[in-house]
């Protein structure tokens, strides 16, 4: 509904992983999150140009989430 009511507006899809198996395979599981969601929001009518996706793997157990986080972005600014 935000990105609809602001169609400026662009987004930030940060995928993220637990703590479980090896580096590379948690990149990927946290990758899969970023893009499915991308993909859901794609699907419901946002222009794909306007999300970005990105995947973060935990450096301690404090950050171990599976979860998908959003930034809200003006292009061109600092913040993307």
């Amino acid at each position: 509904e935000t990105l609809n009511r602001y169609p400026n507006l662009h987004l930030k899809i940060t995928g993220y992983s637990d703590l479980t198996g090896e580096l590379e395979v948690k990149q990927r599981i946290a990758q899969a999150r970023s893009q499915a969601v991308k993909a859901a929001l794609v699907d419901q009518g946002i222009a794909s140009e306007r999300l970005v996706t990105s995947a973060l793997t935990p450096d301690s157990p404090s950050q171990a989430n599976r979860v998908v986080r959003f930034e809200p972005f003006l292009p061109g600014t600092s913040n993307k």
